[in-house]
């Protein structure tokens, strides 16, 4: 009761469904510690503002927001000897209200673009985009955003990539498409 964003875990979790990884051996932190841009739980992480908690070798601890820590794709900040420990949810963001929507070339084939989107109790309206980016790009409002603000920062985010998926042009333009989707879903008027 109260963890209205319960249905986006399943959500990412299946955006990789067709990997023979993802069925066998994968785990939630090896998904973020590979860093790789369709990382599903990455895009589950920076969607709930999910706080990444990192052992050191030496006992010093350190969190980052999952977001911080995903710098390029399959690039991190994790140093020699750090070991992430757990992945932390605030509950601000499990009350809130979520969307989710995914594009790519096959229906379980590795996304050329996620977006979610989320609205928590106090009315702060967030947008992730992974998959499309080299690093995640996490929007955030004090209220919903209109249609062309967000298309606007969505257009004018750093990091698209061309790989054999999709151009950065393409990634640009379909992230926008889903996020207005999701903003509409968001609202109640989809």
């Amino acid at each position: 009761p109260g963890l209205r964003a319960h249905p986006l875990f399943t959500q990412c979790a299946n955006a990789l469904l067709a990997s023979f990884k993802i069925w066998n051996m994968a785990t939630v932190g090896g998904n973020i510690c590979r860093s790789f841009s369709a990382a599903s739980m990455v895009s589950l992480a920076v969607g709930l503002d999910a706080t990444a908690h990192i052992w050191h070798r030496d006992g010093a601890d350190r969190d980052l927001p999952v977001a911080d820590l995903v710098i390029g794709n399959g690039i991190n900040v994790l140093g020699p000897g750090e070991v992430l420990r757990a992945v932390d949810f605030p509950g601000h963001a499990l009350a809130a209200r979520t969307g989710f929507r995914k594009i790519a070339l096959a229906e379980l084939g590795r996304s050329g673009a996620v977006v979610t989107g989320r609205i928590d109790p106090d009315g702060t309206t967030v947008y992730g985009i992974t998959a499309a980016t080299e690093w995640p790009t996490v929007l955030r409002y004090p209220s919903p955003p209109s249609a062309d603000r967000l298309r606007h920062d969505i257009s004018a985010a750093p990091g698209y990539h061309t790989d054999p998926l999709g151009s950065a042009d393409w990634r640009r333009a379909v992230s926008a498409v889903l996020a207005e989707e999701i903003r509409l879903e968001l609202e109640g008027t989809a």
